[in-house]
């Protein structure tokens, strides 16, 4: 029986299995055909430098751990923006 897959969230810190390059999960595309995907966002290197993110399969990405970065609807002083469907009721 094979493992079942975890589930990779936005925020979460991921590795690539194919690449194994590692970074926090800022975006993900829900395909009509499968192969759903997921933008991987790596961190700055020492001289601050930020690298490119890459978009892998989302099946290809473990987990390292969750819930590294907050979303705006978990920040709630983020989640009122104002903007104009704020006014929208």
């Amino acid at each position: 029986m094979a493992k079942k897959q975890e589930v990779v969230e936005l925020g979460d810190k991921a590795q690539d299995a194919v690449t194994g390059l590692t970074g926090i999960v800022t975006s993900t595309s829900k395909n009509l055909f499968g192969c759903n995907r997921a933008y991987v966002q790596p961190q700055a290197d020492k001289n601050q430098k930020i690298a490119d993110g890459f978009w892998c399969d989302v099946d290809s990405l473990k987990v390292l751990k969750k819930s590294v970065v907050k979303g705006h609807a978990e920040i709630p002083e983020l989640a009122k923006t104002g903007g104009p469907m704020s006014r929208v009721r």
